[in-house]
């Protein structure tokens, strides 16, 4: 890994050391979600699902105040939380959603995934809600989405390995 890369994964995984510290509800989807299954992508924002709830969005934007640049410290939990995405443009970039193509936070969290990275624990999508999360009409998103679903095939018939 560069030195590059490997700064912008030491930032994300603080992110979650962050969110973690400050018992905020969250699932890591996007590109870092899918290097999380094994994809070698490399991304300079971290995408966050959330559920859509005032307690949870004020934890969230307690932990990213956090970041280097205090960005969050101007948002309010109750105008973020009625919106379907949050973009907190410090250092890393954090979108916080509480939508993500066909899935959400409540559908996600029955298949959450976590992994130790670093000492941090971080939860994220299952292979099926990331497939979800990327059903959009954005270009790149159908590239992913075909990734994740010959992962999911593989993963489905060893024998195609």
């Amino acid at each position: 890994m560069s030195n590059e890369r490997a700064d912008i994964a030491e930032r994300w995984v603080e992110v979650c050391r962050l969110l973690n510290a400050h018992g905020a509800e969250y699932l890591v989807i996007g590109r870092v979600g899918m290097g999380l299954h094994g994809f070698d992508y490399a991304t300079r924002d971290l995408d966050i699902l959330v559920p859509r709830d005032r307690d949870n969005m004020t934890r969230v934007l307690n932990a990213l105040s956090e970041l280097p640049y205090g960005i969050a410290r101007e948002l309010d939990p109750a105008t973020e939380t009625r919106k379907m995405m949050t973009i907190v443009g410090d250092d890393p970039r954090v979108d916080v959603l509480k939508g993500a193509g066909k899935t959400n936070y409540q559908k996600a969290v029955l298949n959450l995934q976590r992994r130790l990275v670093d000492g941090v624990e971080i939860p994220y999508a299952g292979l099926d809600d990331m497939i979800d999360s990327k059903t959009t009409d954005r270009p790149r998103d159908a590239e992913d989405r075909r990734e994740l679903t010959r992962k999911k095939e593989e993963a489905e018939d060893p024998v195609a390995r």
